[in-house]
């Protein structure tokens, strides 16, 4: 058996690169073909974690320039062009090599992600997109099977028509997803009327490969993990003062700046509020190029709170039955996409029970830390409760899900 990886663990996004080094330690299949963007982050993440694998790589080059300026405003640019699957693959410029690729595999594997929506057709990921579905469309033409594995979907807002071109030319294809509030009705308004079978977040259930419980220099702690722009950071540094202080002063608890991403991914963001609070405890990255997944892991199982934007630090957090607020960014201009992520772990989590969405769930980041300043032990109680409740049963249903998925991959 030959497997084929694509999807977006080319952007040392924390969750997509640990997304996919999990699912290969799951499958345990040695041989693989994994098609990126980014050779530097694959080859960092060979020497760190897949050594004794059989790792075939291919650079999907996309012929498509923008460059997006970061900084403390920037507008989000779309290109309106809609682009059928030909028109797509036209713009590969390495598509002999893709396709030898691909030729030679079983499977296709979509790892799971949240990146098949309309932020993803902006003009600065357009061309990371299309590196994505390349892969995809060569393997529908060569009918190989394709799985596509945790993934949300959607929204496609105005990039409808693209994916609706997309989604209805693949035939040999399967769908999980990890949530049942959107994603399914999303990609029925595209007419995709196959089945959709809900599973766990790729990295719900972390690998024992991937577990190391010595790797903690702190104790008594709860995480902050923000990635807000930069003016917001800015704006409301006295809130967050006087939240790191309200934590230890009432509730005897250091605060932990615990950045998943570099960059303005949240370690510019970080360093700023080191820079405003120094008495508060920072992981910085220092010399390295990402995160490790057993460093976070452990991380976030031996703290007492976890305040996040990231939804994977959400992810690590309920697996570790760490007691922890998501706050909601927007994303197309709502929340819908982080909603449907993050109620979606919810709703298998704590299936059958009555979820307290605002004891787990924000959209607002000042009004979330005066509610933790002053109702802090009522929401840990409140989710401790909850894991003791019904969890475990539901684990072992999201686990038996899991293990299909992975057994279907190995047929």
């Amino acid at each position: 058996m030959k497997i084929g990886f694509t999807g977006p663990f080319g952007d040392a996004n924390f969750g997509d690169y640990a997304m996919l080094v999990n699912n290969i330690y799951d499958i345990g299949i040695k041989n693989l073909k994994i098609f990126t963007y980014n050779e530097e982050l694959l080859e960092l993440l060979n020497k760190d974690y897949l050594k004794s694998f059989n790792i075939d790589e291919c650079i999907v080059d996309i012929d498509y320039n923008y460059e997006l300026r970061y900084g403390d405003k920037y507008s989000v640019e779309y290109d309106e062009t809609v682009e059928i699957p030909l028109e797509i693959i036209s713009r590969c410029k390495n598509i002999e090599k893709v396709r030898e690729m691909v030729e030679e595999i079983d499977v296709l594997i979509v790892n799971g992600g949240g990146y098949l929506n309309h932020i993803w057709n902006a003009k600065h990921r357009k061309k990371r997109l299309y590196s994505i579905l390349v892969p995809i469309i060569i393997a529908n033409e060569l009918n190989k099977k394709i799985i596509f594995a945790g993934n949300t979907y959607g929204p496609f807002d105005e990039s409808e028509k693209l994916y609706f071109s997309f989604f209805n030319s693949l035939k040999n294809v399967e769908y999980y997803s990890r949530d049942d509030v959107y994603s399914i009705s999303w990609l029925k308004q595209l007419g995709i009327d196959k089945e959709v079978k809900l599973i766990p977040d790729d990295l719900y259930f972390v690998n024992n490969q991937l577990v190391n419980n010595d790797y903690t220099n702190y104790s008594n702690y709860i995480i902050l993990e923000l990635y807000a722009s930069m003016s917001e950071i800015e704006t409301n540094i006295e809130e967050i003062r006087r939240f790191v202080k309200n934590i230890r002063d009432c509730y005897g608890y250091n605060t932990l700046l615990l950045p998943l991403d570099k960059y303005y991914g949240g370690e510019y963001q970080s360093d700023y509020i080191k820079s405003k609070i120094p008495e508060i405890l920072y992981v910085e990255f220092e010399d390295t190029k990402y995160r490790k997944i057993e460093h976070i892991n452990n991380l976030v199982a031996n703290a007492k709170f976890v305040v996040c934007q990231r939804y994977h630090m959400f992810v690590f957090s309920m697996a570790n039955k760490t007691p922890a607020i998501h706050i909601l960014k927007d994303v197309c201009g709502d929340k819908r996409y982080y909603y449907t992520k993050t109620f979606g772990l919810l709703s298998q989590v704590f299936k059958n029970q009555n979820i307290i969405e605002k004891f787990f769930m924000t959209t607002n980041i000042v009004k979330t830390l005066e509610l933790l300043s002053v109702d802090f032990n009522n929401i840990v109680e409140y989710q401790q409760s909850m894991f003791q409740d019904k969890m475990s049963k539901n684990e072992s249903h999201m686990k038996e899900t899991r293990q299909d998925l992975i057994e279907r991959l190995k047929e």
